[in-house]
């Protein structure tokens, strides 16, 4: 896998890092309002609590299966590479059953 395959791979993950962040601080502030009764307003596109704290839970398990995801194919092509570059074992000569005969 070349540099900036793996580079790219690695800023899906950085990104999907970030999300599932954004995500639990928005649980942890879901969980604040409603504890104390309260709305969400510094910013909030909702401001129930409950939506909020279940629209990111949602968002977590995406996530998760997404980073999955990324994980499962940075590992196969990794292990594809390897496996291939280890093939070093001797090529047989095609033969048909006839040949050994005609000599």
């Amino acid at each position: 896998m070349s540099y900036e395959k793996t580079s790219n791979w690695i800023a899906i993950s950085g990104f999907l890092l970030a999300v599932t962040i954004i995500a639990s601080w928005g649980i942890d502030v879901s969980i604040s309002a409603l504890t104390n009764g309260g709305l969400l307003t510094n910013g909030f596109f909702l401001s129930n609590p409950m939506v909020v704290y279940h629209l990111c839970l949602y968002m977590i398990v995406i996530i998760a299966f997404s980073h999955f995801l990324v994980t499962l194919h940075v590992s196969l092509r990794f292990h594809h590479r390897e496996s291939s570059s280890k093939s070093s074992l001797p090529v047989a000569e095609k033969t048909t059953p006839g040949d050994s005969l005609q000599q």
